[in-house]
């Protein structure tokens, strides 16, 4: 989907939907919120990132990762 500004001004996308359990598991979102669009574009990269690494696995590993990129999380 588009990302799109809420009524409370932040920035939001919704990426995925349903997630599977191996999604979930791997720690992909189905939405990413952020203060302002280039905030949310660092975290839809990460997020693609994710579900890329996640494709190209195979078997039951852990999960790929936890946390946003550090350009969409620091102060």
């Amino acid at each position: 989907m588009r990302p799109y500004i809420a009524l409370d001004g932040t920035w939001k996308c919704s990426l995925r939907r349903p997630l599977t359990h191996e999604q979930e598991r791997a720690g992909l979102l189905y939405v990413v919120v952020a203060l302002d669009l280039k905030g949310l574009k660092a975290l839809m990269q990460h997020q693609d990132g994710k579900a890329a690494r996640l494709a190209g696995r195979s078997g039951n590993g852990g999960p790929v990762g936890e946390g946003g990129p550090p350009e969409a999380t620091a102060p």
